[in-house]
């Protein structure tokens, strides 16, 4: 966790007036089976407290407005116009992980500078992934009760709570002409295909729902309005594999009890690992990171290319094929112009410009490969600790890189992302009982991209099961999924002694 350096409070500074603290809570009333909606039922929309010290509380409904103009995000605008970077704007997410991000979205749309505020949240929901890496593992009581006892505590937690930095991600799922996108309506609960509004350009769920043979519909391609690509912000993960089709299985059947979700998840789990689902193996060509020329360990790195970007090996999956280090032509041209027929060309090899792919890194056999943003993943699971040592591809030889990244550990804040791949299904279900069953592939900065194998239209249909953050999609014929830093935001990180020691279970 990367901390930053601010001036220190002393504990009457906290308590003058001097220090008037701006808090803004949006609330998602629907998160932890509608349990967020204690924040906003009691109609206290805005108010003054003075103890445990000077603050003014806003509190807002996240779904009220539009993306860019809602109220709430308009207020802290203003106040952030006004106020000093070492005394920030609180926002904090009253909901699940999805708010959190929804609030980050939110700021961004509504152009409000991020170094002016810091995010906080009240989890609510099943995994709880980003408030249990920055030790926000409790769901409260009723925080107007007894005078607002059990508010003022949280109040007090969050403005004595240090602030550290967290990176958010971009993730880009790109499929070929004959390819789309499927998600889970949350209504219907039912899958449907991904289309694209074309007066804002959302993705807005098509009313065409896949059929029972998973096969696709020539005329797809002609369809003008269906989304070819999708973009995501990552905050906590991006997963690719067998995980993901189990969380497609649940998110059909999701409830609004905590517990039957999680026992429903468990069912999903068993009907994937007893069903034949392709392995991220089998799908995926090879990984590559873009890397500075100016970089000192670019020297011997296995190269594809000589543009100004370079794309180095993380590692591939063929071992009957040959990588040509001239570049491959989905690398300098858009990937939207992409055919699939195109999308990798075969230069001709000779002895001195090729690379035999037993020289490069393989990826072990997996069914899921996981890019991990935090310390805790499937509620609460740190996959990078206790996989140390545990290396996921193969190679003739340990460069110092690898040895390197066997043994490092992982650092909210750091402008790193770490990717961890699982061998089977049972083997990402034992993690919840049995840690250190993942296998460590990569750590570094990106971009980084996941190229998949091209067949024939004809062939069978190819699809991937991904997951950002919770959010299943199913894609069907895959090009590229591409992995970018976006930016920093400031967190929250709570004192995980004292917040157990403080605050129970809210349980109406």
């Amino acid at each position: 966790m990367t901390q930053i350096d601010f001036p220190s409070k002393s504990s009457d500074e906290i308590n003058s007036n001097y220090y008037c603290y701006s808090i803004f809570l949006f609330v998602n009333p629907t998160s932890g089976g509608n349990k967020a909606s204690i924040f906003t039922k009691a109609g206290m929309e805005m108010f003054k407290i003075s103890d445990p010290v000077s603050a003014s509380v806003y509190i807002y409904d996240i779904r009220d407005g539009k993306k860019g103009n809602k109220p709430g995000f308009l207020e802290v605008k203003k106040i952030t116009e006004k106020s000093d970077r070492n005394m920030p704007v609180y926002i904090i997410a009253a909901g699940g992980d999805g708010t959190v991000m929804w609030c980050v979205n939110e700021l961004e749309a509504t152009g409000i500078n991020f170094e002016y505020v810091v995010i906080g949240v009240i989890p609510f929901g099943t995994g709880n992934d980003f408030s249990r890496a920055l030790n926000w593992t409790t769901i409260l009581d009723n925080p107007f009760d007894n005078g607002l006892a059990r508010f003022r505590s949280m109040i007090q937690g969050w403005v004595e709570a240090k602030i550290s930095e967290h990176d958010i991600w971009t993730i880009t799922a790109t499929v070929d002409d004959y390819g789309n996108f499927y998600k889970i309506d949350s209504s219907s609960r039912k899958k449907k295909v991904v289309s694209i509004n074309n007066n804002n350009n959302n993705n807005q769920y098509k009313d065409n729902e896949i059929n029972r043979n998973n096969t696709l519909n020539i005329d797809i391609p002609k369809t003008p309005n269906i989304a070819k690509k999708l973009t995501f912000h990552m905050s906590n993960y991006f997963s690719v594999g067998i995980e993901s089709r189990i969380g497609i299985g649940f998110d059909i059947n999701r409830t609004k009890n905590a517990s039957l979700n999680k026992f429903r998840y468990g069912i999903e789990g068993i009907k994937s690992t007893l069903r034949r689902t392709t392995a991220v193996y089998d799908l995926i060509d090879k990984c590559t990171v873009v890397v500075d020329n100016n970089e000192t360990n670019n020297k011997n790195s296995n190269n594809l290319g000589n543009s100004p970007n370079k794309e180095k090996i993380i590692f591939v999956t063929d071992k009957t094929k040959k990588y040509s280090k001239n570049i491959c032509s989905c690398i300098n041209s858009s990937i939207d112009n992409i055919s699939t027929n195109q999308e990798i060309e075969e230069f001709p090899l000779t002895p001195l410009s090729s690379i035999i792919v037993e020289d490069l890194p393989i990826l072990l056999p997996c069914t899921s490969l996981i890019f991990i943003n935090i310390p805790s993943f499937a509620s609460g699971n740190d996959i990078w600790k206790y996989c140390k040592g545990n290396c996921g591809i193969k190679c003739k030889w340990k460069s110092e890189e690898i040895e390197s990244m066997l043994i490092s550990k992982q650092k909210m804040g750091d402008g790193m992302i770490e990717c961890v791949s699982f061998p089977s299904a049972v083997s990402i279900g034992l993690e919840m009982a049995i840690k250190g069953n993942g296998r460590r592939v990569f750590q570094g900065k990106g971009p980084i991209k996941l190229y998949f194998r091209q067949k024939n239209f004809h062939s069978t249909c190819r699809k991937v099961y991904f997951q950002v953050d919770g959010e299943y999609v199913i894609a069907y014929y895959p090009l590229c999924f591409e992995i970018c830093y976006k930016r920093k935001i400031r967190v929250l990180l709570g004192n995980l002694e004292k917040s157990s020691n403080t605050l129970s279970i809210f349980k109406h």
